[in-house]
């Protein structure tokens, strides 16, 4: 059987050739990086692998120097997320995760209508077209989620528990007074007068 010919992926004559920054912290994201490398060369691309320390990377994220980054994004299910995420005004301010520069006026309607529905069918209805816009555009690629996790005490006594923000009521934590270590014993001084 005759072995196939890798073509290049020209455009324009140019052969597809760019660049992945990873964190050289990350085992994972340089593991990552390799896997699609190696994935890219089989259709004919030229992915060189960038492994930077992570104030330097998010230095060059933050300026929107990159042809492509594996960054670890968490979004919170909140009304606000999508907008710093995807939003124009995040891109253009600087003022969230948008590092892509997305920008989509059609996005920025639909997310507006939705933070400004009072009747929680039509915010859904809005949120879903957002999610809608978001996919069919591909700003980025979601390619794993790493499974989180967590641990306290047996001596803590959480509060109310969110799964979007477990920080959220952590004022209401108690420690059992029968199970109190010294530390526990600090707690929040009042200001001196």
């Amino acid at each position: 059987m005759a072995r196939r010919q890798r073509r290049r992926r020209p455009r324009g004559g140019q052969p597809l050739t760019f660049s992945i920054m990873a964190p050289s912290s990350s085992s994972v994201r340089q593991l990552t990086a390799t896997i699609l490398q190696g994935q890219l060369k089989k259709v004919g691309a030229k992915v060189d692998i960038s492994s930077l320390e992570v104030n330097t990377m998010q230095s060059l994220v933050g300026a929107g120097k990159f042809d492509a980054v594996l960054l670890g994004m968490t979004s919170d299910p909140s009304r606000g997320s999508l907008a710093q995420d995807w939003g124009t005004e995040a891109a253009l301010t600087g003022d969230g995760s948008n590092f892509s520069m997305y920008m989509n006026p059609g996005l920025d309607a639909v997310l507006d209508s939705a933070s400004g529905a009072f009747d929680i069918d039509k915010a859904r209805g809005h949120y879903r077209r957002a999610l809608e816009i978001l996919i069919a555009d591909a700003p980025a690629v979601w390619l794993y989620e790493a499974k989180g996790s967590g641990a306290i005490h047996r001596r803590v006594r959480p509060a109310k528990m969110r799964a979007d923000a477990w920080w959220a009521h952590l004022d209401e934590w108690s420690i059992d007074p029968a199970q109190a270590i010294a530390r526990d014993s600090i707690g929040l001084r009042a200001p001196n007068p």
